[in-house]
């Protein structure tokens, strides 16, 4: 909260926002003394709190889905699995879906509407500019790489809903899911320039005594390939021995955690060296032990903070890693074994993963099986 004139004379301006909520109350208190504007701001942030949020107006009706409002509130309460950053982008990504319902009661609209798929198309055929004429799936335009980041953190948001909003019946997003996304001007991996990997791998080397998490985020990422959404969920019993007596990591959706976005499920043959450290885990694959918060931000900040010395042109640097490990595969093994290895489709592959390493080094420690 805070207070501003815009004259001496003039009635002090009260500027807040209200937990869970993202729109900004700006308007005058009408009071030109601060004792009686705090009285009025004090009493307009609880009505907001009533008429926006719903706190205190409405308990949930037992069977009936939650409202956009609800899942704000809750959000904002205890221990989070992201950090705030990250929450605040979740957030802004269900209001924008819930304003497509109900523009001018967002926070009142049911989880069920704001992640319907025909709440998206709206979004995606306003978003476009082609109100009634439905959705342009053709061409690359420029606002749909905003528009399919919102449906994408909205997923992401809903990946997390047993730990972030307990208690609350929200809908599966299955259908959701598989819906298209809109066509965006994207470009395939780039290889790095000349001798940047070998020195990146080189001084996560030197890490391995002193920093010995960070140094298997980055082995994880780089030798399997992995969305860091998987690598976070990785744990001890992902660990299989194969029909050849071989280790591997299974990646697939559990009854835990949703863990694939779109891909398919695939197993990934493990090195001696990262099967030997693997094994000796008994939960979380990455800092068990660790608050999820501490754990997320270990994976998705400290370790793509590290990746930037190197590579700070590129806007993704933890799924750098998992690009160029992917045309390694592709350039050893070939297309079918690069889209197995990633877990997507073969045309996904070749468009935006597999680039020819004409002068990289051979897998070798880094050597990744995609095994059937």
């Amino acid at each position: 909260m805070r207070f501003y004139k815009r004259t001496a004379a003039a009635s002090w301006t009260m500027d807040f926002m209200v937990p869970g909520s993202l729109d900004r109350v700006q308007e005058s208190t009408r009071w030109s003394t601060i004792q009686d504007a705090e009285r009025v701001a004090a009493g307009r942030i609880e009505e907001v709190k009533r008429l926006i949020l719903n706190l205190g107006s409405r308990a949930q009706v037992r069977g009936s889905w939650a409202t956009v409002g609800e899942v704000l509130a809750v959000l904002d309460e205890g221990d989070k699995v992201v950090d705030e950053g990250t929450l605040r982008t979740y957030k802004s990504a269900l209001l924008r879906l819930a304003r497509v319902v109900d523009e001018v009661r967002p926070f009142e609209v049911g989880m069920d509407k704001a992640l319907a798929r025909l709440t998206v198309e709206r979004l995606f055929s306003l978003g476009q500019g082609r109100v009634g004429r439905g959705v342009n799936w053709v061409d690359a335009l420029p606002v749909n790489s905003g528009l399919n980041a919102t449906v994408r953190n909205a997923l992401a948001l809903m990946s997390h809903r047993e730990r972030l909003m307990p208690g609350l019946k929200v809908p599966d997003v299955v259908d959701l899911r598989k819906l298209p996304k809109l066509r965006e001007a994207r470009h395939g991996f780039v290889p790095w320039p000349a001798g940047v990997f070998e020195r990146m791998k080189a001084e996560v080397e030197g890490m391995r005594v002193e920093q010995p998490e960070l140094w298997l985020v980055n082995v994880c990422l780089r030798r399997l390939g992995l969305r860091a959404e998987e690598l976070l969920a990785a744990r001890r019993e992902w660990l299989e021995l194969d029909a050849q007596g071989r280790w591997c990591l299974v990646i697939k959706d559990r009854a835990d955690w949703q863990v694939l976005k779109h891909g398919k499920p695939r197993r990934l043959l493990l090195d001696a060296e990262l099967a030997g450290v693997l094994l000796e885990r008994t939960g979380f694959l990455i800092a068990d032990g660790m608050k999820e918060t501490a754990r997320y931000n270990l994976i998705y900040r400290r370790h793509s903070e590290f990746m930037r010395r190197f590579i700070p042109d590129r806007t993704k640097s933890n799924h750098e890693l998992r690009m160029h490990a992917a045309s390694q595969v592709y350039m050893q093994q070939g297309l079918g074994a690069a889209a197995y290895f990633l877990g997507d489709s073969a045309s996904t592959t070749e468009r935006f993963y597999a680039s020819w390493l004409g002068g990289a080094v051979g897998l070798g420690e880094d050597a990744v099986g995609a095994v059937g």
